[in-house]
């Protein structure tokens, strides 16, 4: 009987000293981000009301940036302009350098460090909402010019336009009020060169500046839809020399062409 109640007792004292990770959790159901939602290798969980979720998985899904820095303890999001920072099992974060005190703060759970979502989402620019037990996490509505061009050039010029042989990049010129995508390959100009002065590659050239003159209009129409009158320009770099151009279209026009002889 002694050894039963000896037992007990030390069960109830290994209970008590377990760790955080042991105790009894509650979990929010997922977390949807613009209507998908985001797999992760570890549920959230909720906290005196606030859900802390997987560090990587959640803020690698809305597109940041994640640094951990395991001297410190502490996680660094970067995603467009913005930054948040949180340290295990502390309550002053940072957004963008500024401290900000937090309900609850990071922690290790299960070898997996969590993080507060609602801070580490609205700092990097998200809305947040929580609805039967789900976290929503939708991008915002923005008419700052800079975040709209990011967009474009993250959603629309890349996938259609980047390869592993180009480079191509997104900008904004303001001595011509113009969105410019620039593209530069190695060996791009040359090959430019034999399509656009061979008779056999006509059609295909053609068809390349079609292409390139409705393009060069959608920069346009994209900006107007946002309340933004710009021209566009798409414009292809001489590898040769990364300062001329040797093709460029503007609003639909071509004004260069360095390639037909």
């Amino acid at each position: 009987m002694k050894k039963l109640i000896f037992t007990l007792f030390l069960l109830s004292v290994l209970n008590l000293a377990l760790p955080y990770e042991a105790n009894a959790m509650t979990y929010a159901k997922g977390v949807i981000l613009n209507g998908q939602q985001i797999q992760m290798d570890s549920m959230p969980i909720i906290e005196n009301g606030r859900t802390l979720v997987p560090m990587r998985g959640v803020l690698e899904a809305i597109g940041a940036n994640v640094n951990w820095d395991s001297s410190t303890k502490t996680a660094t999001a970067f995603f467009a302009e913005n930054s948040a920072s949180v340290t295990i099992d502390r309550f002053t974060a940072y957004t963008n350098g500024t401290p900000t005190t937090l309900e609850v703060p990071a922690k290790i759970v299960n070898g997996r460090t969590m993080v507060p979502l609602r801070f580490m989402a609205e700092a990097l620019g998200y809305d947040v909402s929580f609805s039967e037990g789900w976290v929503y996490l939708d991008t915002p509505i923005s008419n700052d010019f800079d975040y709209i061009l990011q967009v474009f050039d993250e959603e629309i010029v890349q996938p259609r336009l980047s390869s592993e042989e180009v480079i191509v990049t997104t900008g904004y010129n303001e001595e011509y009020n113009a969105v410019v995508v620039s593209i530069i390959g190695e060996g791009v100009a040359e090959g430019l060169k034999i399509l656009a002065n061979d008779k056999k590659n006509e059609l295909e050239w053609d068809a390349f500046l079609d292409d390139g003159i409705d393009f060069s209009k959608y920069i346009v129409f994209y900006f107007y839809e946002h309340n933004y009158d710009v021209n566009g320009i798409l414009e292809v770099i001489d590898d040769q020399d990364d300062e001329y151009s040797i093709i460029e279209i503007f609003n639909g026009v071509i004004t260069y062409d360095g390639v037909v002889e």
